[in-house]
């Protein structure tokens, strides 16, 4: 089965996304590292497909998509995604995001909820900073405040995302962070999210505390136990939040633990979007 490239006008700007399988919608939303795209889910989609049609699009200022010269907020991103998804007339959507892409799916989900089956989030720093978690310094963002654009920093990032890095990935992420536009795109939202501590405005806007507990939808929370971006006690802290959506750790992963791992996480999701959901008795490990 191959992955189908398409291209789709949103909002005035050309979005670019892969795509694969047919029927039900599943939904797959990328984080905001550098070079991020649809395409980080390549090693999963073949086996997503098999049951739904798999959606992976570049968000407003990644991979393949328009990077206008705006100021980059996550609600903006997130308006994007909503616009996508009904361009495109989706409805009764599952949704899968990773690190800041299950933010941005999280406030479609908040926001238009009728139109939602359920909801997966990956390895989410953000989430867990929307519900008011204290934000831990990590080896990895220490690394990303230092990123200079440069193959070798692609690479020590990329170290930092996947257990096991290989060239193929940092060459790719690579050449999508220096498209034209990228680099200024991502340094905008980087810079949106430090106002967090200075603007009670922003982080007022950017809250999902008082929304995203009195979602009933079924809510899956997946961590990659070695997660050298978002240590794994946020997700206990965010799952403890949210008690409708339980944690599932994948052992020996980390923080993208579709890559570290493709055919555990697979079972897992495929699990979850296809039966009743998983019990919120604690933290899960897949067999």
């Amino acid at each position: 089965m191959s992955l189908r490239e398409r291209w789709v006008r949103v909002d005035g700007y050309r979005t670019h996304y892969v795509e694969a399988g047919d029927g039900e919608p599943l939904l797959l939303v990328h984080g905001g590292g550098p070079g991020a795209s649809g395409k980080v889910w390549r090693k999963v989609m073949h086996g997503l497909a098999e049951r739904f049609w798999v959606i992976a699009p570049d968000m407003l200022g990644f991979g393949e998509t328009d990077k206008p010269a705006i100021q980059y907020t996550e609600w903006r991103i997130a308006r994007h995604l909503a616009a996508f998804t009904e361009m495109l007339l989706l409805d009764e959507i599952r949704l899968l995001g990773a690190s800041k892409g299950a933010y941005w799916a999280a406030r479609l989900m908040v926001d238009e909820p009728d139109r939602v089956r359920a909801f997966c989030a990956v390895g989410t720093a953000t989430v867990a900073r929307a519900m008011g978690i204290r934000t831990a310094e990590t080896p990895g963002l220490r690394m990303l405040d230092s990123y200079d654009g440069s193959i070798e920093d692609m690479r020590r990032f990329v170290s930092y995302v996947v257990r096991i890095p290989d060239e193929t990935m940092v060459a790719q992420r690579h050449a999508m962070s220096r498209l034209p536009g990228a680099a200024e795109a991502w340094s905008s939202l980087a810079s949106a999210a430090r106002r967090m501590s200075s603007d009670p405005n922003y982080a007022q806007a950017f809250a999902l505390k008082d929304r995203l507990p009195r979602i009933t939808l079924p809510m899956l929370l997946l961590w990659g136990d070695q997660d050298a971006f978002s240590p794994v006690e946020m997700g206990v802290e965010l799952a403890r939040l949210l008690p409708n959506m339980p944690l599932q750790l994948m052992p020996g992963t980390g923080h993208q633990c579709y890559n570290d791992d493709p055919a555990a996480f697979n079972e897992v999701v495929l699990d979850f979007f296809t039966r009743p959901p998983l019990s919120s008795s604690g933290p899960h490990t897949p067999r």
